[in-house]
């Protein structure tokens, strides 16, 4: 014993993943019956004095939408600060969202929770898997002055309790809960073997012990999970008073005050009618000290009132675990699913880059703030962004709920950015223009100015004739332009007082250069019709399988590597572009290679090569890739002796496939960047498929990665891990580019959607995205 004497503050509360291992509404039905239950308890009991609704306030929309007669007593508890809900609107993963998209996340909830008496001011982080450097900052901008989390650090690096600072210096206190919060787990540790006499961490189902099993038999049912009937739940009081004193125990060896944190509650736990009894008769038998139902607002306060000086760390939070079961970091979340993560990217940009910038420029003019049609957008994207939607982690069913919810964002965002046109364009002085003249604006969303070769659709109204056309500035400069297509075309027109109204044209696809937009701004450019061709001279593509522009040449190898060499510095990265695929047999938060391991690449075999655009704006060049790969893994034939794959028992197939890559690479005039396109249509299972870029910058010690509001360097060189749980990660998170670099020439590699990257710790420095990893 060391003397002190200690509080302990239990804190009732449950996780409530609204999607994983079922779809929303199934989970839904859940919800209703745990806050019913609850309603019940608090009512009745005013000893259950408090119920944290696990930092969210999705879970109170999904309640009240089917039990809306129960708002007031559900306001009215809230009001009272018994039940907690906030501040986040759903539980995200940090590491797979735009930093503008956490903020939005907590402003939805806030609003939310000012209805029912306003948001607890608890910085849970608890579910996403690994933790952004700059949270301290977001969360101090809300008022919120503390964070708890468990992923991401381990019990044996830190005290349960320390400073966290974010790279501006914000500072929160930190509380880790070790092993995922089950060490420190009354759940665990108390209800399960004093409530129902199981050992706290066994899985398995005692039959006919604790209740009725029941499972439906039909065929439809077969992957539905089994329901507890009538569940059997005792009380033994010296088996609880006994099971107190142990996590007692165990909370002291990580604390670091007199006041020790009891978490009662995990996924989808509904509240235990006999809390408080239990409560009462531990009381009884302890001496000095006392057991208190609490919440964690309470708790923070009392703990930051008796802190010492505390250890800092600054930073992001994704340690892998060296020990325990429920702490590990599951880094590979990154890639599971990947056109999940690729279709937030899009609805991302659609709302943050173009609908919410020009619907505020429509503002400024006078026009009406369409904000209910964003909060809609905003919703559908934010559901989506709970750890287990985004992550890609839950059954089919949810990521196809996903699919929908996505598509109604960007449905919605897309169309609020064509109306903030209709709204500013008429608005533009136009004075200087001939009724004939078509003019074409080209908008800038971005807060910094731009120059950029882009690709429109210009439409000729069919009476011009028009075989061609010429582009001016507004100070008469002709500008060049590039023809891909043309096309006859009679689009809808949307006329509320004259329907059914259709332009007859001709539409030319070409690429013109958009010069000097202004950062949130616009320039116009005057299209004038010709019956004759008009042509500008120079093709950057200058040779076999070669392109050029000002700044960079690209050569393609016959395998359809690129080496890109930078004109200024004379620095050559390469062979860049190609394809490496390798054995899978984990799971959606697992990454197992095959042992033993078979890599295929695509590198030295031979691929097809074509010019499929060359003129004085743009080169682009397709590129094919063939590669045969194992169809799928298959049983193990003989024993072979390897970690965490051993349990898998499988091995790369000998049946094979031949997957199709194709590459589109494309050099604009002007440009310090090679664009690639890259399309496949996957057929294998059990892989994971990257393309590689070797940087040659071979004296580089770290990578730079976009991340929320910062950009992060990470050491190439891997810790020493053996013996840990989990291995040292060599892929981590992106938002937008990986940079390798030894300060003067470097090579980054920007990304749309493909958050996982590894740069490899070998000569070259090769730089490795994830574009698919396919498990089970």
């Amino acid at each position: 014993m060391d003397g002190k004497k200690y509080e302990m503050h239990l804190i009732s509360h449950t996780h409530w993943d609204r999607e994983w291992r079922l779809v929303s509404q199934e989970f839904r039905m859940k919800l209703v019956d745990c806050l019913d239950h609850l309603l019940e308890i608090m009512e009745s009991d005013p000893n259950y004095k408090y119920f944290t609704l696990d930092g969210q306030t999705i879970p109170l929309e999904d309640y009240l939408e089917a039990r809306p007669e129960n708002r007031e007593r559900i306001r009215k508890l809230c009001r009272a600060g018994r039940i907690l809900v906030g501040p986040w609107y759903t539980c995200i993963d940090e590491s797979l969202v735009h930093g503008e998209s956490i903020v939005r996340n907590l402003l939805v909830g806030h609003g939310i929770a000012e209805e029912f008496g306003g948001a607890t001011k608890t910085g849970s982080a608890i579910s996403s898997f690994g933790h952004i450097g700059q949270l301290p900052q977001i969360f101090r901008g809300f008022g919120i002055d503390n964070a708890i989390f468990s992923r991401g650090i381990s019990e044996w690096q830190v005290k349960s309790e320390f400073i966290w600072r974010s790279p501006d210096g914000s500072e929160v206190l930190a509380f880790h809960l070790p092993d995922n919060y089950t060490k420190s787990n009354w759940f665990y540790v108390v209800h399960r073997p004093a409530f129902y006499e199981m050992e706290p961490y066994d899985w398995e189902y005692p039959w006919g012990e604790i209740g009725v099993p029941f499972h439906a038999a039909d065929e439809g049912s077969r992957h539905k999970p089994y329901r507890l009937l009538k569940p059997k739940m005792r009380f033994n009081p010296e088996r609880i008073f006994q099971q107190v004193m142990q996590l007692r125990k165990e909370c002291i060896e990580k604390a670091t005050t007199r006041y020790l944190l009891f978490m009662d509650g995990v996924d989808h736990l509904e509240p235990n009618p006999f809390l408080t009894r239990a409560i009462a008769e531990v009381n009884k038998r302890l001496k000095g000290e006392r057991l208190i139902h609490s919440n964690l607002e309470i708790y923070m306060k009392k703990v930051r009132s008796a802190v010492g000086k505390l250890r800092v760390r600054t930073g992001e939070m994704r340690s892998p675990s060296k020990k325990g079961i429920h702490n590990r970091l599951f880094g590979h979340v990154l890639s599971s699913r990947m056109y999940l993560k690729q279709a937030n990217e899009k609805v991302q940009t659609a709302l943050v880059r173009w609908a919410e910038p020009m619907a505020t420029v429509a503002y400024t003019l006078g026009f009406s703030y369409p904000a209910r049609f964003f909060e809609m957008a905003w919703k559908f994207l934010l559901q989506n962004h709970a750890h287990d939607s985004i992550c890609g982690c839950s059954v089919d069913r949810v990521h196809e709920d996903m699919e929908h919810r996505f598509k109604q964002a960007k449905y919605i965002a897309d169309e609020l950015t064509q109306r903030a046109f209709w709204q500013i364009v008429p608005e533009i002085n136009s004075s200087r223009f001939e009724d004939s003249d078509i003019v074409l604006n080209v908008f800038n969303s971005l807060p910094f100015g731009r120059s950029e070769v882009i690709a429109i659709d210009l439409d000729i109204p069919e009476k011009f004739g028009a075989k061609d056309f010429v582009l001016r500035d507004l100070e008469g400069k002709v500008l060049s332009h590039q023809h891909v297509s043309r096309e006859k075309v009679c689009p809808e027109m949307l006329n509320p007082l004259n329907a059914q109204l259709s332009p007859h044209s001709d539409r030319f696809t070409v690429h013109i250069p958009a010069e000097n937009v202004p950062p949130c701004g616009y320039t116009t450019l005057v299209v004038t019709p010709t019956d004759k061709k008009t042509r500008t001279p120079g093709k950057l593509a200058t040779g076999h399988n070669e392109m050029e522009n000002e700044f960079l040449r690209v050569q393609i190898g016959s395998d359809g590597t690129l080496a890109v060499t930078d004109k200024e510095t004379g620095m050559m990265c390469g062979p860049c572009n190609y394809f490496e695929d390798g054995g899978d047999v984990g799971n959606a938060w697992v990454y197992m290679p095959t042992s033993p391991e078979e890599v295929v690449s695509s590198l030295g075999k031979k691929a097809r090569v074509r010019l499929v655009e060359n003129g004085p704006l743009l080169a682009r060049y397709e590129i094919e890739y063939a590669m045969l790969l194992p169809l799928e893994a298959e049983p193990l034939k003989k024993k072979v002796i390897f970690e965490e794959s051993q349990a898998m028992k499988r091995q790369r197939g000998k049946r094979r496939k031949l997957l199709r890559i194709v590459s589109a690479v494309i050099l604009r005039r002007g440009e310090r960047r090679v664009e690639v396109v890259t399309r496949l249509d996957n057929q294998v299972k059990d892989h994971r498929l990257r393309v590689c870029f070797r940087s040659g910058v071979c004296n580089a010690k770290v990578s730079a990665a976009d991340s929320q509001f910062d950009v992060v360097e990470r050491p190439i060189k891997l810790r020493d891990t053996k013996g840990w749980n989990e291995k040292a990660f060599p892929t981590h998170p992106q938002l937008g580019f990986v940079d390798v670099s030894d300060g003067k020439v470097g090579l980054a590699i920007l990304n749309q959607g493909l958050p996982e990257y590894e740069v490899v710790d070998d000569r070259d420095r090769t730089v490795a995205v994830t574009l698919l990893r396919c498990v089970g």
